[in-house]
């Protein structure tokens, strides 16, 4: 057992080193993308961001929040996200009594990402921090594309007028301050919010996303296994405009940088959209194949229909005899 103990911290230190050689320190801004293929870890990096940012700025409204007085007071940051994500309680938390036990367990609680909100018919919590996971989900490229009557085409352009004013406007309003008339007290922000998200693919991503982003984080690589941490080789682009990401002369991984983070085990479950398929029936099917068996294609899975191809009795696609 000592021995297994002192390969893996050979094997953290020996990382952590590297790492610290090609440390990266990622900044986001107002608005913040993080891309990369499947389970490259862009959901993993997100929570992990924000977290970070939501417990500075709580850090930062506890502070100013000894300062409130009858008309002057600062609103509380929350925790937004379109998934359930589990906050760990800090001191600052504990200190202000703001938190709930759910199960025996010390927690925080988040607030969901609605409609109202991303349609601006609600606003939330100055300085807050929002996770939009998977936001092609929540619009794609495609949403505005397909052509309908008057009233869709109305519809399709006050969803990207409202979606563009959320994301372009996502700073002022999380930084701004207002005068309540009825009980006369002046609300005030810590300071403007942020705003993680994450796909796949930048073109994938709606343009009121896509012409509003400065900065995407592109993950080429992440390493699991480690236990407790996890380490990424991203990339920090510089969107320019709405084809093209950085233009470059030399390999693309020779300006990447790794970046740590914890291990969000506790505070993400990366089957949350399981949801979708869980009770779908299962298809198992197997079929063996030798190496001399035939290797043709006898099926085919497709949405089109082939002039040169029809189905047979057997629902198997074959050739058309002429």
């Amino acid at each position: 057992m000592s021995i297994v103990l002192i390969i893996i911290l050979i094997v953290i230190v020996f990382f952590y080193i590297k790492y610290k050689q090609n440390q990266k320190i990622i900044q986001v801004g107002s608005i913040a993308l993080i891309t990369g293929g499947v389970k490259a870890g862009k959901s993993s990096l997100g929570v992990h961001i924000t977290h970070r940012e939501y417990y500075k700025a709580y850090r930062k409204w506890f502070f100013k929040s000894l300062f409130n007085t009858k008309k002057v007071r600062y609103e509380k940051p929350l925790y937004y996200s379109n998934n359930p994500v589990y906050i760990p309680p800090t001191i600052w938390h504990l200190l202000k009594h703001d938190y709930v036990k759910n199960k025996g367990v010390r927690c925080v609680p988040y607030a969901p990402l609605t409609n109202d909100i991303l349609d601006r018919k609600k606003r939330i919590n100055f300085g807050s921090m929002t996770y939009c996971g998977e936001f092609s989900l929540i619009a794609d490229s495609m949403s505005g594309s397909v052509k309908g009557n008057k009233d869709e085409q109305e519809k399709i352009y006050e969803l990207a007028e409202r979606l563009t004013l959320f994301v372009k406007l996502y700073g002022h309003m999380t930084g701004g301050q207002y005068y309540d008339t009825e009980t006369g007290i002046t609300w005030k922000s810590i300071g403007p919010g942020k705003c993680i998200c994450d796909t796949q693919a930048l073109a994938d991503v709606h343009f009121g996303l896509r012409r509003n982003v400065s900065t995407a984080i592109y993950i080429e690589k992440s390493i699991k296994w480690i236990p407790f941490i996890m380490l990424f080789k991203v990339r920090q682009l510089i969107y320019i405009d709405e084809n093209s990401v950085n233009v470059f002369d030399s390999d693309i991984s020779d300006s990447m940088k790794w970046y740590i983070c914890k291990k969000p085990f506790k505070y993400f479950d990366y089957c949350c959209y399981s949801l979708f398929t869980d009770n779908l029936k299962i298809d198992n099917n197997t079929i063996p194949i030798g190496p001399k068996d035939s290797k043709k294609v006898k099926t085919m899975p497709t949405f089109r229909k082939f002039r040169s191809l029809k189905l047979n009795e057997n629902n198997e696609v074959v050739v058309n005899e002429k």
